[in-house]
């Protein structure tokens, strides 16, 4: 699947679990947004920087993934 060059829409999340497309240097699913205490601002932003200082990529938040692979949105 190549990866949306716009906003990423509903149709674009069931395509990535439908093809059960793993996390890679381009995508990583989180099922929630972080809370806001240091440990997890910490964590959310070594995750936009890793992306930000590689080829870019997106964050995708409301995504269940099992081993990697998108299982769920939620």
């Amino acid at each position: 699947m190549i990866l949306p060059t716009g906003p990423i829409m509903k149709e674009d999340i069931e395509s990535l679990i439908r093809n059960g497309i793993r996390e890679s240097r381009h995508i990583d699913y989180k099922s929630q947004l972080p809370k806001l205490d240091n440990k997890n601002k910490a964590e959310f932003l070594a995750d936009v920087a890793s992306f930000a200082n590689a080829v870019g990529g997106y964050l995708l938040y409301g995504v269940i993934e099992r081993g990697g692979v998108p299982k769920e949105a939620v």
